[in-house]
């Protein structure tokens, strides 16, 4: 007699008589069923797997469809000070034909953008930043037919070029001025192309205590117009008053006559400065501006604008609609000619206001602003602390905006002064190999240091007695006489008596690119490996994971792209050589092998258990691996 099987084990009763239904499958045929429809489907899968594999499999050095991203976050910006960089015709001055000459060494280090300090035509109080003509060359540096030539080697080298922008202020010198001091009444389209008030006889009765960026009162007496202008800088840099369409056109046209000559994106300066308070209230002191426990630094008066709330002078509301507005005059015209553009703003501002600037999804603003925050570094800040930094930017950021990086410009002390020569290294790491887009300062790239300020007998800058004059010097070349930034046989030529516009740091004899080029492991090549390095997808598009040690003093983290071989970096930021762990479970155990390392002791390609083995890295040193 046949049994039914029961799923619990056991032997059921014997079954009842039939009926005359046709007999249905036993539970153990109906699994043998489904045993045999998953086996067939196994089959299936695997033939479909041998087959595609040559399409869905890749080595770790292949590709793999990577986001599409634009010239602007998978290229290294440089930026170039022209007065500084190199002299064609011997007066000591930076120059258009010098920047030319120089760049196949731009393009030889892995630059793909070439950003340029202010070279319009310019008074020169502060060397550039205050414009008299927007569309002409200032004639020491060259003329049109000069940027044009520049503008063609760059793009013929596949790389780009940035202009600096300035639409917060001109010149007293801009024919704009002239016309608005002399303008009689608002019949005049000139009137109030500049912020204008009544300040009594002889600007006896100011408007408000507002105070200007290099000290002093914010506001300058005119005895043409009779009436005091604003100048959030110097009295030679009046503001122009934004909230007049009229002026918004005129600083919309500069951006198109540029962008006709190919110019490729713009750096605009300034940008929390662009209004004021339409009621012009005065502003409060820092509630501890003259405290010796707490002091404020560059605060010793209250003629010094570090000693403000700059409640009414800054970040102001219409700021964020200006940003869309230029955006929008880029992207026009870059939809006309098929040429993709890119803007940056400059500010030194909270992350909160900074975050504003990239504008939404219907009103987009800058691509980015630019990131300051490792320029607020200091020999205090170990491998904790940058983590922490880069954290603060990565986690505010609005999602699907693109991160960017700076630790050096023509207005902060030099890496090597700042944090130690030793640091150098280190934070080139960073700046390569974190997410976004790292703009390095020319000269940072060998090391370059700030001169002695006592060597400088004549103070150029104008901010507090040539503050900024020290990391301004010229680039050091070579170990000759002012370190190959002057051409000598022109100068004997041409300008017998002219030197470098600044002294040449005497450490050119030891720091210079010609030096670095011969020596594997100087500033300068790893440097030009980080760059290399930086093209892989994993380092342009992928994702940052922090990672714990047993050390403080080290930072760690991997880049991610689903796909793609995972990369680890480790920088010792510590003053100290330092042996560490990782201690982080999900990677422990992992391998890999080295791709880049800053210390002759760790050889490229050598094979590395992450759980087994302790590095040890000198101060500013750091490794990075391929994980397997």
């Amino acid at each position: 007699m046949e049994l039914d099987y029961d799923p619990t084990g056991k032997i059921s009763k014997p079954p009842r008589t039939p009926s005359p239904s046709p007999k249905q499958p036993s539970g153990l045929q109906m699994r043998l069923w489904i045993l045999l429809l998953v086996a067939f489907l196994l089959c299936i899968c695997t033939m479909f797997i041998i087959v595609m594999r040559p399409y869905i499999l890749r080595n770790d050095n292949q590709s793999k469809e990577t986001p599409d991203l634009k010239w602007w976050q998978t290229s290294v910006i440089y930026q170039v000070y022209p007065r500084s960089f190199q002299d064609s015709n011997g007066d000591g001055i930076g120059d258009l034909k010098g920047i030319e000459q120089r760049l196949d060494y731009i393009k030889n280090i892995g630059v793909g953008a070439v950003w340029l300090s202010p070279i319009y035509d310019s008074p020169m109080a502060d060397f550039g930043y205050d414009v008299s003509n927007y569309t002409h060359i200032w004639p020491k540096f060259g003329t049109i037919a000069d940027f044009e030539s520049l503008v063609a080697k760059i793009h013929s080298l596949g790389m780009k070029i940035i202009m600096d922008f300035i639409p917060n202020h001109t010149s007293n010198k801009h024919k704009w001025f002239e016309l608005s001091r002399n303008a009689k009444n608002a019949d005049d389209p000139f009137y109030d192309f500049y912020v204008w008030k009544d300040c009594g006889k002889g600007g006896e009765k100011l408007p408000n205590n507002w105070v200007n960026e290099f000290s002093g009162s914010a506001w300058e007496f005119d005895d043409v117009r009779k009436q005091c202008y604003l100048h959030q800088f110097l009295k030679e840099q009046p503001d122009l008053n934004l909230r007049n369409p009229k002026v918004m056109q005129e600083l919309e046209n500069v951006l198109r006559f540029w962008m006709e000559r190919g110019v490729d994106g713009f750096r605009s300066d300034a940008m929390p400065y662009m209004y004021e308070d339409v009621h012009f209230r005065n502003e409060t002191p820092l509630d501890n501006w003259n405290s010796i426990d707490n002091p404020v630094e560059n605060c010793k008066t209250l003629a010094d604008h570090k000693c403000w709330n700059h409640t009414h002078t800054m970040h102001q509301p219409g700021i964020y609609d200006a940003v869309v507005r230029l955006k929008k005059v880029i992207d026009d015209f870059s939809i006309q000619d098929g040429i993709d553009r890119f803007l940056v703003t400059e500010g030194y501002a909270t992350i909160d206001n900074l975050m504003y600037y990239y504008g939404n999804t219907t009103n987009p603003g800058a691509d980015f602003p630019f990131n300051f925050l490792l320029l607020a570094l200091n020999t205090t800040c170990n491998g904790v602390c940058i983590q922490k930094t880069v954290h603060s930017w990565m986690s505010q950021m609005p999602r699907g905006k693109w991160a960017n990086w700076v630790a050096g410009n023509h207005d902060q002390s030099r890496i090597a002064t700042k944090l130690g020569e030793h640091s150098v290294n280190a934070i080139n790491m960073l700046l390569l190999t974190l997410p976004g887009t790292p703009t390095i300062y020319n000269g940072d790239e060998i090391g370059m240091t700030d001169i002695d300020k006592h060597l400088i007998l004549k103070p150029r800058d104008p901010f507090w007695n040539g503050l900024r004059d020290p990391e301004r010097t010229p680039m050091q070349w070579n170990s000759n006489l002012y370190s190959g930034f002057m051409n000598i046989s022109a100068q004997a030529l041409h300008h017998p008596t002219s030197e470098p516009w600044l002294p040449v740091n005497p450490n050119h004899v030891s720091i210079n690119v010609e030096n670095q080029l011969a020596d594997p492991f100087s500033t300068l090549n790893l440097f030009k490996k980080l760059t290399t390095l930086r093209t892989h997808p994993s380092f342009q598009s992928g994702d940052i994971v922090y990672h714990k040690t047993n050390n403080d003093d080290i930072f760690v983290f991997t880049r991610t792209l689903p796909g793609i071989a995972r990369h680890l970096v480790a920088i010792n930021f510590g003053k100290t050589s330092a042996t560490w762990k990782l201690e982080d479970e999900s990677i422990l155990h992992q391998q890999g092998h080295i791709v880049f390392s800053s210390q002759k002791e760790y050889v490229i390609g050598q094979n590395v258990d992450l759980g087994d083995t302790n590095f040890k890295l000198s101060p500013g040193q750091g490794v990075i691996l391929c994980l397997h």
